[in-house]
């Protein structure tokens, strides 16, 4: 019945291929978008990554050798200015163990959510892409993204439209919880208000790029800690 009314209605037809053509169109836009936004991912993640590892890494080893970095860094200040530069340094010491602690507990919080929506839609790699996409949170910008969004839009384009937009709904509540938790708990763990956390960590990505998210807070964090030993009050 289908066919024939639309055999006696040549303008429906007409309409019919217009959109089909359209809808191809659209398609080959999208892709050719992701294409070229894929490529330029790729050429900026080894940056990225570097920047990640030299952070982790030299955050590592100042904590381990933080009496060490302590010593030499005053050795450079004589007179009045021991005690106050003493006490920033120490702030920053403090600083730096809880901005630790706290990227431990965002990949745990990462990790949780992650691997509990992947159980609930039944997927069997769930423990595993749990603990990927953890590791993944401690890259800066990138994170998770480079997991689900090429998997949710590679079921989308296959037809299988359900699971993709489960896979990009359990993105979407990983990524808004972590945005809402993330500057109560670096405020927590580092000492400052999650309010100036927030903004600093924005500014600094505007300004800085992924190095902004570090230096952002850490900015903030020298800057009470040389206001609360006196740096800033008049002789």
């Amino acid at each position: 019945i289908i066919q024939k009314y639309l055999e006696l209605n040549p303008q429906i037809q007409e309409s019919l291929q217009s959109s089909t053509q359209e809808i191809i169109a659209s398609s080959q836009f999208i892709l050719k978008n992701i294409s070229m936004g894929l490529l330029a991912f790729l050429g900026a993640l080894p940056g990225v990554v570097t920047v990640t590892v030299i952070t982790a890494i030299a955050t590592l080893l100042t904590s381990m050798n933080y009496p060490a970095v302590q010593k030499w860094f005053l050795q450079k200040f004589k007179g009045k200015h021991v005690l106050k530069t003493k006490m920033v340094a120490s702030d920053l010491g403090k600083a730096m163990v809880g901005f630790i602690r706290a990227q431990l507990l965002l990949v745990a919080l990462t990790m949780l959510i992650t691997t509990v929506g992947l159980l609930l839609i039944g997927n069997e790699y769930a423990f595993t892409i749990g603990i990927l996409t953890g590791l993944l949170d401690l890259v800066p910008i990138i994170g998770p993204a480079i997991i689900f969004i090429p998997w949710g839009l590679v079921l989308l384009f296959t037809g299988a439209v359900v699971p993709a937009i489960k896979i990009l709904l359990i993105y979407a509540v990983t990524t808004v919880v972590r945005r809402i938790v993330e500057p109560k708990i670096l405020a927590d763990n580092i000492g400052i208000h999650p309010l100036p956390t927030l903004v600093s960590m924005y500014a600094g990505l505007s300004l800085f790029g992924a190095w902004g998210l570090i230096l952002g807070p850490t900015a903030i964090i020298v800057y009470e800690s040389m206001r609360k030993a006196g740096f800033f009050h008049r002789a």
